[in-house]
């Protein structure tokens, strides 16, 4: 006679892709009804990131100075296959930080590393001004194409710096891909005394950004997506991000459950999985 553990691991194993439907079923489903429930702001605050509460401040202290701001979404591109999620992040933030920008009146320059990130950067700056309803002041020539060097992103990152250290920048905002070349842009807006509020996903990157800005505003791993939620409050972005920290946090319990009772109560999982 077969376990019933047995059983379930036979299904599981020879069945994934119904398992796999009926977890994405599951986040679905906590996602609509986290999205109502936006919609009608009931949804509890977000927990505090400081990165991204400090970009307001940031962008307008130099607005305040008669500075400008510096933005990167990050040496990817979407076209290009490389990194294109950790870009569409940056380009997300982006238009935040355009608002901003025209709503405080800092000059604001956006370099990018890719044909496809400059035309998509361009239009979410202007879109940006534009939701503010400062078009007018919105200068297509401070959304630069500095480079396509996609093989090799460091000339990209001598570009990004070179505006950092020549155009009198106040705030260098950084978020989206980067990897171990990023010293180059951190450490000139360091030796500078730039602010700097920045965040990658890539593990080369991150002790680097740590090193060169304030931990305090270093955005760590999947922080970087969270930019909608926060800087936006978009009621998909806000629900999505609340469904996966519930699931999170029950996938979290649920290995810790199983992890005390395999130590403390080895008898009684052997016994659910039993005949």
């Amino acid at each position: 006679m077969k376990s019933r553990g047995n059983e379930f691991f036979t299904f599981v194993y020879g069945n994934s892709e119904i398992v796999i439907l009926a977890l994405l079923g599951i986040f679905l489903l906590v996602f609509l009804l986290l999205l109502s429930a936006s919609q009608r702001g009931k949804l509890s605050t977000l927990r505090e990131l400081l990165p991204y509460q400090r970009i307001k401040g940031a962008i307008g202290r130099a607005a305040e100075l008669g500075k400008g701001v510096h933005f990167s979404p990050g040496s990817g591109d979407l076209a290009q296959g490389l990194h294109p999620v950790e870009t569409l992040a940056g380009l997300t933030i982006g238009e935040a930080v355009a608002r901003q920008a025209a709503q405080s009146g800092a000059r604001l320059v956006t370099t990018t590393n890719g044909p496809v990130t400059y035309a998509v950067a361009d239009n979410v700056a202007s879109r940006g001004y534009a939701n503010m309803g400062r078009l007018a002041d919105y200068n297509a020539e401070d959304t630069r194409f500095v480079t396509q060097s996609l093989s090799d992103r460091l000339p990209y990152l001598v570009g990004a710096a070179d505006v950092v250290e020549h155009e009198d920048t106040e705030v260098n905002i950084a978020i989206g891909y980067f990897g171990a070349e990023y010293l180059l842009l951190g450490e000139t807006a360091a030796r500078s005394g730039t602010n700097q509020i920045v965040g990658s996903s890539e593990s080369s990157a991150i002790p680097l950004m740590l090193t060169t800005a304030d931990p305090e505003q270093v955005l760590i791993g999947e922080e970087i997506f969270a930019g909608g939620a926060y800087l936006q409050q978009r009621a998909s972005h806000v629900a999505s991000l609340i469904a996966q920290d519930a699931l999170r946090i029950v996938l979290i319990i649920a290995i810790i459950v199983g992890a005390l009772l395999a130590n403390l109560e080895p008898d009684w999982l052997k016994f659910i999985f039993s005949r």
